[in-house]
């Protein structure tokens, strides 16, 4: 088992800047034209790095995938609904995103959720 403390930011590195991001201010990733949108709760901040290159840099344990183009922190899911086969979950304020949730990653956000209550 892997008992190292999980990290309580992320940094990113661009040609201008370096960012240090609390993951608890984190409330979800979205892709944008093989850029990143991350999205805070104050703000959000446009990053030349593919999606997949910010999820190598987070803790699985706290961001899950819902769909192929956003990647969620868990902490911050309030709702999760299915109705018709189809999944969404709601994020907390001041966000409120509604984001679907696709059935390939369907199992991955049930388990994760599975491990707190809602």
């Amino acid at each position: 088992a892997n008992d190292e403390p999980l990290p309580s930011f992320i940094q990113i590195s661009t040609c201008t800047n370096i960012y240090n991001i609390p993951l608890t201010h984190i409330l979800y990733i979205e892709s944008h034209q093989k850029r990143t949108l991350l999205h805070t709760k104050t703000s959000s901040l446009l990053l030349p790095i593919p999606l997949y290159r910010i999820t190598e840099m987070l803790p699985p344990a706290l961001f899950v995938q819902t769909h192929r183009s956003y990647l969620v922190n868990t902490a911050k899911i309030v709702k999760f609904k299915k109705e018709r086969g189809r999944a969404r979950i709601t994020l907390a304020a001041p966000s409120n995103k509604d984001l679907v949730v696709t059935p390939t990653h369907y199992r991955n956000i049930l388990s994760h959720l599975d491990s707190r209550s809602l």
